[in-house]
């Protein structure tokens, strides 16, 4: 399929994105990066400018950083409720 019967399919950036990953060729791929490359040199648009107008998504955050760890490896960020080995270590290996 060519590239440029794509042009009139995408809304948004996002939707540009999505098509190019969903291609499998390996001439495809490249043909509709250079399309890419060429509608951003005709309207003068910038990844920075792009990233501005919230057309990527956000990076996802960090992972929670470990408050608690046992001997065996188990652990536990803080968050929701204390797991069972955890409760019965700071009741002193009292159950409950």
């Amino acid at each position: 399929m060519e590239v440029a019967g794509y042009a009139g399919r995408f809304c948004s950036a996002r939707q540009a994105q999505q098509a190019i990953a969903a291609m499998t060729t390996n001439t495809e791929r490249p043909a509709a990066i250079r399309w890419i490359q060429d509608r951003m040199a005709d309207y003068g648009l910038t990844m920075e400018a792009l990233k501005a107008a919230g057309c990527f998504d956000p990076p996802p955050p960090p992972p929670p950083t470990v408050c608690y760890r046992n001997a065996e490896g188990l652990s536990w960020d803080g968050q929701g409720e204390m797991p069972t080995w955890l409760r019965r270590a700071v009741k002193g290996g009292v159950p409950g």
